[in-house]
C-alpha cells in the first residue's frame, strides 16, 4: 500500500485524523511482486525476503549467498526473457521496479562483471569498459546497448593483431584476446554500421551495412562496382570536407551531425574527373550533385 509516494509498512496504524482527511487515504494498491534472481544459469525465489528491500541489500544477500562479490556484480531487469536495463543504483527499492510489460513476476539476472580497456572510434582515447567476465561478444554487446543506447546491431569490435585490425566473432570469448585487453596495451576498438547515400547527377546510389573502421579507399571500389566509375577518378565529400583514401570512415563519421536521427545514414556528394574533363575542366571543382538522406536526389 502507499499513501502519497510514501510505502505503507505492514503493522502501521493509521490516525482518525488520517481516516477522517478528505484525500483518499491509500491512493495506490500495488500488488506484492515476486522477484526471481538467475545466478549462473539457475534460478532463485528465496532471496528477496522482508528484508530485502533495495538493490544494495539484493546484492549484499547475493554475495553471502553466492560469494559473487558485490563490487563484481552487474544486475540485469528482464523482460519477456530479454535484458531490459541495469539495476545500477544501490539505492532503487525493488518495490519500484518496473519493466515495459508491468509483470507482477519480475526476473533479474546476474552477472559476474570484468572491467577491459576500450576504444570508441579510431581518435578516442582509451577507456574503461565494465563488460562481463568471460562473455562472448554477444553479450558484451548487450551491455553496452544498455550502458551507452547504441544497438546491438550497429556495434562493430574489432581487436589488433600484428597490426591488423580484425573483426571479434560474435561466439567469442574475451578471455581469449590476451592480456592487452585489461592493461589498455591492446584495447577493444569499437566502430558503428552506416549507410551511405552516393549523389551523382541527382541520383543517389546506396551503400549499405558499412562499418566505420573501413577505409574511404574500399568505398571508391565498392562505387566501382556499383556504377563502374573508376576509383581514381573518383572524389568524396562528407559535407565540405573531402575524404582522403587512406582514413578510416570514423575520422568523418563525427564531423557531420544528423544526417538522420540515429546517425546511421550520410550522404556522400561524388565528383568524377572523367566528366570534368569532357566539360574542359582540367583541376577538380566544387560544382558537384548535392542531396541528403531525407531528400536523395538533391
Amino acid at each position: 500500500l502507499r499513501k502519497d509516494q510514501e510505502l505503507l509498512k505492514e503493522g502501521q496504524i493509521l490516525s482518525s485524523s488520517q481516516v477522517k482527511d478528505e484525500k483518499p487515504l491509500v491512493q495506490t494498491i500495488l500488488p506484492k511482486k515476486k522477484i526471481s534472481v538467475i545466478i549462473k544459469g539457475e534460478e532463485y525465489f528465496d532471496l528477496c525476503g522482508d528484508k530485502v528491500k533495495s538493490v544494495g541489500d539484493l546484492k549484499k544477500k547475493i554475495s553471502e549467498s553466492h560469494g559473487v562479490h558485490v563490487e563484481k556484480q552487474i544486475l540485469i531487469l528482464m523482460d519477456n526473457h530479454q535484458w531490459f536495463r541495469l539495476l545500477s543504483k544501490n539505492d532503487e527499492l525493488l518495490t519500484d521496479i518496473t519493466t515495459e510489460n508491468q509483470e507482477e513476476q519480475i526476473q533479474i539476472l546476474c552477472k559476474t562483471s570484468k572491467k577491459f580497456s576500450i576504444n570508441l572510434g579510431v581518435q578516442a582515447n582509451a577507456e574503461t569498459f565494465e563488460g562481463l567476465f568471460g562473455g562472448c561478444l554477444e553479450d558484451q554487446k548487450k551491455i553496452f546497448e544498455l550502458t551507452n543506447k547504441i544497438p546491438v546491431q550497429q556495434q562493430v569490435w574489432v581487436t589488433r593483431k600484428n597490426k591488423t585490425l580484425r573483426l571479434i566473432d560474435e561466439d567469442e570469448f574475451f578471455d581469449n584476446l590476451g592480456e592487452g585487453l585489461y592493461n589498455n596495451s591492446n584495447p577493444i576498438q569499437i566502430f558503428r554500421k552506416i549507410s551511405l547515400s552516393i549523389c551523382l547527377n541527382d541520383v543517389s546510389h546506396m551503400l549499405s551495412d558499412l562499418s566505420t573502421h573501413e577505409t574511404v579507399k574500399m568505398q571508391k571500389d565498392k562505387i566501382h562496382s556499383l556504377i563502374s566509375i573508376l576509383p581514381q577518378n573518383q572524389s568524396l565529400f562528407l559535407g565540405e570536407k573531402e575524404l582522403e583514401d587512406n582514413h578510416m570512415l570514423d575520422v568523418y563519421f563525427n564531423m557531420v551531425q544528423g544526417a538522420n536521427q540515429d546517425n546511421s545514414h550520410y550522404a556522400l556528394d561524388l565528383i568524377v574527373h572523367e566528366d570534368l574533363e569532357y566539360f574542359g575542366f582540367t583541376e577538380k571543382s566544387d560544382i558537384r550533385a548535392s542531396c541528403t538522406p531525407e531528400n536523395p536526389r538533391g
